[in-house]
């Protein structure tokens, strides 16, 4: 796949993705995640080239089973800058694309997108915890629920100087996201949000919560919900 110029492999993932359910090798992890910053700043453009079925199906390729593009995220063998730069690049197809779209994009890859990448590749380990009851404990607190909060702390404490800058960029970006004027890249955020393990994520989600009352007054899910991402419990 990395073999591939750029405009080829950009024909290759949205032309063909949803075609392959195979696992795809690349040889050129750096290649890749180049790209991927070409295409993501790219992504207005690209929305007008393919279609929404097209687009689903090249986000499930790249972030799913079949590349696991989060992956090439941690390998320090690529630049510690170029991955970082490609996780600021994600910023676009959220900005450029889905808030243009809105309600009208119908599929799930842009709400799975950091699910993907932060839960299937970023946090592998196992985590001893009671996970029922932290959720029936994060539905009922008003407050960020600190046993959950030790948790994550301690967790991103261990994880290595490279990781935890990797971390602390997708909290960045994941932040730019949820103040975009859109509802469903505000939702793909603080899903995103309740996947991440790092210690400033209760503080954000919790700001939210409060400044955006109207949208949960009358919905109790709505706001479990919240509070899920909030506390690192969401599913």
């Amino acid at each position: 796949m990395t073999s591939l110029s750029y405009e080829d492999w950009v024909r290759y993932v949205f032309n063909n993705a949803r075609f392959m359910d195979h696992d795809v090798c690349y040889s050129e992890p750096e290649r890749l995640v180049e790209y991927l910053i070409r295409a993501c700043k790219d992504f207005a453009s690209i929305g007008k080239r393919f279609s929404q079925e097209e687009i689903e199906s090249a986000i499930w390729f790249l972030l799913g089973a079949a590349v696991e593009f989060g992956k090439c995220l941690l390998l320090t063998e690529v630049p510690l800058q170029k991955r970082l730069a490609c996780l600021r690049a994600m910023y676009h197809p959220f900005a450029d694309y889905l808030a243009v779209q809105g309600e009208k994009y119908s599929g799930v890859g842009f709400y799975m997108w950091w699910d993907l990448i932060v839960d299937n590749c970023f946090h592998r380990e196992e985590v001893q915890a009671d996970w029922g009851r932290l959720v029936v404990l994060s539905e009922k607190s008003e407050k960020p629920l600190r046993e959950a909060q030790l948790l994550w702390e301690q967790i991103y404490r261990n994880a290595t100087e490279d990781k935890r800058a990797v971390l602390d960029c997708t909290l960045e970006v994941l932040i730019r996201i949820l103040h975009i004027d859109s509802l469903p890249c505000q939702g793909a955020a603080l899903h995103g949000l309740g996947h991440l393990r790092h210690p400033r994520r209760a503080a954000v989600v919790q700001e939210y919560i409060e400044a955006n009352r109207h949208i949960w007054s009358d919905n109790v899910e709505c706001l479990h919900w919240l509070r899920h991402c909030r506390d690192g419990v969401v599913m």
